[in-house]
């Protein structure tokens, strides 16, 4: 999935946790983490000594504590909702091996 238009989006840590997500060095693919999983379940080589997988968890873990406003955390808008369900799916799709 190609990085979200952060012009876009209005919330500070989804933003943040967009720009965690997706590395501006990217060479291969949209490199986001979801890609890196991928990367390395089809090919056998860690990413950076990675497998993604752990990082793949918490940022899903983070996007849904977004989407929920849990913690005093303000709460995404609609739009931002589905940017950030959408980046959820993609995480889980890599980690289930889809």
């Amino acid at each position: 999935m190609e990085k979200p238009d952060l012009s876009m989006i209005k919330h500070d840590k989804l933003i943040n946790a967009i720009n965690d997500n997706y590395k501006p060095s990217a060479t291969i693919w949209n490199w986001s983490t979801a890609d890196a999983i991928r990367y390395t379940k089809t090919s056998g080589i860690l990413v950076w000594g990675s497998d993604h997988i752990e990082p793949g968890k918490q940022r899903i873990t983070r996007l849904e504590n977004l989407i929920e406003g849990i913690q005093g955390i303000p709460p995404l808008n609609d739009a931002e909702k589905q940017i950030a369900k959408r980046i959820i799916n993609d995480l889980s799709a890599a980690l289930s091996d889809r």
